[in-house]
């Protein structure tokens, strides 16, 4: 893992919220309830995989729900803190946890 993962993941999080800012305010002209699909599809675009190799899959409904739960954890922990942060540090948790994994049973 490189030392930047974190800051890395939080530009791709918020590059994908201002696409989807945009995507509700042109397309649909309203609020997006099935966000976590949007986000997931562009998010694995942004080449989300290639940063997080454990532990994200191309499957983007195994992400989206991942990202529904990221997000009920945030509301419960952090809801006046800065989501994109929130959801990389968890996603560099995760990818450093499932590289431990790994590591720790090819002893």
């Amino acid at each position: 893992m490189h030392p930047d993962l974190g800051t890395d993941i939080t530009t791709v999080l918020e590059e994908a919220q201002t696409a989807h800012s945009v995507y509700e305010m042109e397309s649909m002209r309203g609020v997006d309830e099935e966000w976590p699909a949007w986000y997931a599809t562009y998010l694995l675009d942004l080449g989300l995989r290639d940063l997080l190799p454990k532990s994200v899959t191309g499957d983007p409904d195994t992400l989206a729900a991942r990202l529904q739960d990221l997000h009920a954890a945030f509301q419960r922990d952090d809801p006046s803190g800065d989501w994109h942060r929130f959801c990389a540090e968890r996603f560099v948790a995760s990818e450093r946890d499932s590289f431990a994994a790994v590591h720790n049973h090819d002893r």
